[in-house]
C-alpha cells in the first residue's frame, strides 16, 4: 500500500539533497594519518602555551607526566613562553612515536636589552598512548 508523505515535494527534494551531500562529504574524508593528527595536536598545544592557557596545554601532556605532575605543577614548570608564534614544520612517525620539528619566533629574555624576535628551531617527541597522541615531557 503506497504511503503519502506529509511534506511538500520541494521539501522532500531539499532533504534528499542535503542527505546525499552529507553522505558524500563523509565518504570522501579519509582518516587522518598519524603525522596529520600529531601536527594538529602539536599546533594546538603551542597555541595554548602562547595564549597562556595552561590547563589546555596540560591536557596534551602524556599520561606518564600526569601521573607525576598536576596541572598546577605544569603551570609552575612552564609559567609562560618567550615564543610569539610557533609553526609545526615537520612530523615523522613510526608506530608509537613521532618526532616533531617546530619553528618558533622568540623574543630573547635579555635583561636591559630589547631585542627583535629571532627564529628558532626545536624538536619534541609525541607518543601514542590509549589511542591518542601526547607530547612527551620527561617526568
Amino acid at each position: 500500500m503506497p504511503t503519502r508523505s506529509t511534506f511538500p515535494f520541494g521539501i522532500q527534494a531539499a532533504i534528499a539533497i542535503i542527505a546525499a551531500a552529507t553522505l558524500s562529504a563523509c565518504a570522501t574524508q579519509a582518516p587522518q594519518t598519524p603525522e596529520q593528527t600529531v601536527a594538529q595536536r602539536a599546533q594546538n598545544y603551542w597555541d595554548a602555551r602562547i595564549a597562556g592557557d595552561k590547563a589546555k596545554a596540560y591536557g596534551y601532556t602524556h599520561p606518564s607526566y600526569k601521573q607525576v605532575y598536576t596541572e598546577k605543577d605544569f603551570g609552575q614548570q612552564y609559567p609562560g613562553t618567550f615564543a610569539k608564534s610557533v609553526t609545526v614544520k615537520k612530523v615523522e612517525c613510526d608506530a608509537e612515536k613521532c618526532d616533531v620539528g617546530i619553528n618558533m619566533r622568540v623574543v630573547p629574555p635579555i635583561i636591559g636589552n630589547k631585542m627583535a624576535e629571532v627564529d628558532m628551531y626545536a624538536t619534541e617527541t609525541w607518543l601514542l598512548a590509549d589511542g591518542q597522541w601526547w607530547i612527551y615531557i620527561k617526568p
